[in-house]
């Protein structure tokens, strides 16, 4: 946004005035617009806004970029906005992975998973504890004659709080 002020060096005192050229209507409907924030100088804060709808762009007191004007509710602080934009690199970058749910494994899943690792839990009454396992491969293709549902499931990764 382009300053409407300028500060001069008078007698090694600091003045602020308006620019030279600048519209005295202008400067007077920005500041109107300003005041109609209700903050207060201390209030106003150097970190910038991005707005989700309009490519990150700070929305100004004119209004330029956001049809809400100042205040607009979509607004972003500059730290939620820059994680939005690293999300977004990394996956650009193929770095960002989506994980498959998490849902119990089907026995055809578990029969391709001879010697992999899986997150066991009991479902009997004085069982152990959830813990991985690895899965044996003779075990993997004859998985329906191990109570798999019944006794246990098996999961690719260990469920999240509250998850299961």
């Amino acid at each position: 946004m382009e300053r409407l002020t300028e500060y001069t060096r008078i007698a090694g005192v600091l003045v602020g005035d308006l620019k030279v050229g600048v519209d005295e209507q202008k400067a007077f409907d920005r500041l109107t617009a300003y005041e109609d924030t209700d903050l207060e100088p201390n209030e106003i804060t150097t970190e910038p806004y991005g707005c989700v709808f309009y490519c990150n762009r700070k929305c100004n007191l004119d209004g330029d970029f956001c049809a809400e004007g100042p205040g607009c509710p979509h607004e972003l602080m500059a730290e939620d906005a820059m994680h939005l934009l690293e999300i977004s690199q990394a996956e650009k970058d193929g770095r960002l992975v989506v994980l498959p749910p998490n849902d119990p494994l089907t026995l055809e899943e578990l029969r391709e998973m001879g010697g992999e690792p899986y997150w066991h839990v009991g479902l009997q009454k004085g069982s152990v504890p959830p813990h991985w396992n690895i899965l044996e491969p003779f075990a993997a293709k004859h998985i329906e004659n191990f109570y798999y549902g019944k006794n246990w499931l098996a999961y690719r990764r260990k469920p999240a709080e509250g998850e299961n």
